[in-house]
């Protein structure tokens, strides 16, 4: 989901709305998203989606990025249209699948724009039960399906129309939402194990305060041993690439979420800015020696980690 920087409108009209609709056939094609209920409101917009690779940063700056070119040329404004980076939950779709397409759909109703959701013709809840058949990039079937064989969308509106549940109304009313929809067990499974071993690749908006991050001061040994040098040679500065220096300062950034400042502390640097400058430098020269990442991906390995 995403917003409007400042709550400032984000579909001005029907043409925004359709560009919209538009760049998720494109993300859906593009970056193999699954695309499960949509609603697009005056200031937001809510996706329910799957995604089968590490790529939903890619497809939602694609998607809020475009949008908002496309929107301010035609509207003849500038400046960023969103609040910031979307805001992404990961779902127990075993037990909140329903529940989510429901909140998602129910919308309209709940601010108030219709009655019911099947007046409101910017949602995919349409598709969903009296549209005879829905967009090629619009997945139904996933949702569909948890209603047996006969009347599945009689049976898919009838629990739209029950109302939100109170579970999930308390979850989006929060002041500062979870990163996780499911119970207990779900978000043990997920922080223990998905996300302690990187298999998201931090996807999840604010996955980091899932995970415990590492020891700053490990890193730097690990480092210094893999490379069989001194720590006291890594503190030093030099025109000629230090990479166990730069391979500490990479590692430091992903895995222990160490500020620029925390790490030119560390190392005894003048300004972050020097930090900044050494690790956009040796992320520049990683793309012609990607033996590089052979040897981030060494240190990952002795610190317990999966790249």
């Amino acid at each position: 989901m995403n917003r409007g920087a400042r709550k400032q409108v984000t579909f001005q009209d029907d043409s925004d709305r359709k560009d919209f609709l538009s760049l998720l056939k494109a993300i859906h094609h593009r970056y193999q998203i699954e695309i499960h209920a949509y609603c697009l409101m005056g200031n937001h917009y809510h996706l329910m989606v799957r995604i089968k690779l590490p790529n939903l940063s890619q497809a939602m700056r694609h998607l809020n990025g475009v949008y908002t070119q496309r929107y301010n040329k035609r509207h003849n404004i500038d400046g960023p249209l969103f609040r910031g980076r979307y805001k992404a939950i990961l779902v127990d779709a075993e037990d909140y699948l329903l529940r989510l397409s429901r909140y998602i759909h129910l919308n309209p109703v709940s601010d108030g724009f219709v009655n019911k959701p099947e007046d409101y013709p910017w949602s995919s809840y349409r598709y969903f039960t009296v549209q005879p058949s829905n967009p090629s990039w619009l997945n139904i079937d996933e949702t569909l399906s948890r209603f047996g064989a006969d009347l599945k969308r009689e049976a898919y509106g009838a629990f739209v129309c029950e109302g939100i549940d109170d579970e999930v109304e308390y979850f989006f009313n929060r002041l500062r939402l979870k990163s996780i929809l499911g119970d207990e067990v779900f978000f043990e499974k997920i922080s223990d194990f998905y996300l302690k071993h990187n298999e998201i690749n931090y996807e999840i908006s604010e996955a980091k305060s899932l995970v415990k991050p590492l020891d700053i001061r490990f890193i730097f040994k690990v480092v210094a041993s893999h490379f069989g040098v001194s720590e006291e040679s890594i503190y030093l500065s030099r025109k000629k690439q230090n990479l166990p220096r730069c391979v500490f300062i990479y590692v430091a950034r992903e895995k222990a979420f160490a500020t620029l400042k925390d790490i030119a502390g560390f190392l005894g640097m003048v300004s972050y800015t020097s930090v900044s400058k050494a690790l956009s430098k040796f992320k520049k020269e990683a793309k012609a020696k990607p033996w590089y990442f052979e040897e981030i991906a060494a240190v990952y390995c002795k610190l317990g980690l999966r790249e």
